[in-house]
């Protein structure tokens, strides 16, 4: 027996030409053990290069600017918990058997693939994560869907990635969310052969930004494990190990009536944990969308009924009612005058004593009258965990304002909604 190791990068093949190789690599073999001439029977990529070559660069543009006129960038993160390394992660799961059956029955019923529906649930997500109506995320085409004889035959990279755009609407109903779904990724595939970088370049204000830091990918079939069948050559125990460059990518892998899903994720970015959240949400999703009871988009929930317990219920806590001589800036008034050195606060750089941080949230304070900030205003604070967000806190406080705290990490976007 023996063991081969087979390592190729996208710049020269995609993972559709990988059964067409191992293919042709046992028709080769074969043909050595018989003595006869050796003939490779796919079409040439320089077939393709021609096919590219006449195409409408102008109409392909116009497309795209279209596609992304008004766009806004989708970046999920998460504010807390990113580790200093850099590695690939990965989290397999398989969806339960009556949901991959509910969910191939409904593509089925409207017409539709199933990645149609996967990409739905995925922008809902999204949606929910980063609170945008508008949600941009990548795709990855094959590239084959353009008509060029024997194209699924040729060897060579066709793959790209496309930016998949997705404007939710509470009130649509979910059959023409899917449908209009359909229609978009057949038109994108009309066009899917300009490079994604060229695509990003037509956006305004990008910043020089991606546009989106998840990517969404779809497998229809698995790599055939039958291709050595009636060769006489067994070939048996076969892995593969793929990186993908993006901070989050969603695989869904669908073969006969089993569909797993795959989070290929950096740790720098994610923890495990958020994928699991990520994970129980995308599923959750999916369940709602084949329930007899979902009918528009707003019918949609990310989380399950043992969640919406726990945040309603268990995590709130008990009250307590409060005298007024209990309210925080009585009370902090009080250490104050008890206790002026002692240390109130303190983050990694620096500390404050109650005395500093009664004098610090003053200013804070006195600043924010003086330009006219009363109780009917909302006060933005936006800055980092330290001790001087703690004072900004206070002076807003004794403003008799309200504070409307925002992770200065967080995307720009879902910052922009939150102050209108």
């Amino acid at each position: 027996s023996y063991y081969m190791l087979w390592n190729f990068h996208h710049i020269i093949l995609d993972g559709w030409c990988t059964p067409i190789i191992i293919g042709e690599l046992i028709k080769t073999y074969q043909k050595l053990e018989n003595g006869d001439k050796i003939h490779i029977s796919s079409r040439p990529y320089k077939d393709y290069i021609n096919w590219l070559s006449k195409r409408d660069n102008e109409e392909s543009i116009d497309f795209w600017k279209n596609h992304l006129q008004n766009a806004k960038k989708t970046l999920l993160t998460f504010s807390y918990g990113a580790s200093q390394e850099n590695e690939h992660k990965e989290l397999h799961d398989i969806l339960p058997k009556t949901l991959s059956q509910k969910l191939m029955r409904a593509a089925k019923n409207y017409k539709i693939t199933l990645s149609d529906i996967c990409q739905f649930a995925w922008g809902y997500l999204l949606r929910r994560y980063t609170n945008q109506n508008d949600i941009l995320f990548g795709i990855t085409v094959s590239g084959r869907s353009i008509e060029l004889p024997q194209i699924e035959d040729m060897l060579g990279l066709f793959i790209n990635t496309l930016p998949q755009r997705l404007r939710i609407n509470d009130d649509e109903l979910i059959r023409d969310v899917l449908q209009k779904i359909h229609c978009q990724v057949v038109g994108m595939n009309k066009f899917s052969y300009i490079p994604l970088s060229k695509i990003q370049s037509l956006m305004e204000e990008r910043d020089g930004e991606n546009l989106f830091n998840t990517l969404f990918i779809f497998e229809g079939t698995k790599i055939h494990r039958d291709v050595s069948k009636d060769s006489g050559i067994n070939i048996k125990g076969v892995a593969t190990d793929e990186k993908i460059e993006y901070p989050l990518t969603l695989l869904i892998h669908s073969h006969n009536d089993e569909i797993k899903t795959i989070f290929l994720y950096k740790n720098k970015f994610f923890r495990k944990e958020h994928i699991i959240q990520l994970r129980k949400h995308y599923i959750n999703i999916l369940e709602k969308i084949v329930e007899e009871t979902t009918r528009v988009v707003g019918d949609l929930d990310i989380f399950d009924d043992k969640e919406k317990c726990s945040i309603l219920n268990k995590w709130r806590g008990r009250d307590f009612p409060l005298s007024e001589k209990d309210h925080i800036l009585p009370t902090f008034k009080r250490h104050v005058k008890e206790n002026p050195a002692l240390i109130a606060v303190s983050d990694k750089n620096q500390f404050f004593t109650y005395k500093k941080l009664d004098e610090t949230s003053n200013k804070v304070s006195l600043f924010l009258q003086k330009i006219g900030v009363d109780k009917s205003t909302p006060v933005v604070l936006m800055y980092e965990r330290s001790c001087e967000y703690v004072a900004g806190l206070l002076g807003i406080w004794k403003t008799n304002s309200v504070y409307v705290p925002i992770d200065p990490k967080m995307p720009l976007p879902r910052v922009e909604r939150i102050i209108k």
